[in-house]
């Protein structure tokens, strides 16, 4: 009998909620960045990573990019 891993881990989307959160605060202007940092215990280039990819997808959708 194989053992066949899931596709996806079962936190991979509350990872995801999480970015997106964290992303989204910071815009609003509701925390400075390096407080943001600090408090979600994160490096500033997994943050700009995490929102260009924010920004990208943003774009796409604009774009009329689907999911």
């Amino acid at each position: 009998m194989s053992y066949t891993a899931p596709s996806r881990s079962p936190g991979v989307g509350l990872a995801q909620k999480k970015r997106v959160r964290i992303v989204i605060e910071e815009i609003r202007g509701e925390i400075k960045v390096t407080s943001l940092w600090r408090r979600e215990d994160i490096a500033s280039n997994v943050y700009y990573k995490w929102l260009k990819d924010f920004m990208e997808a943003g774009k796409g959708r604009l774009e009329g990019a689907t999911l």
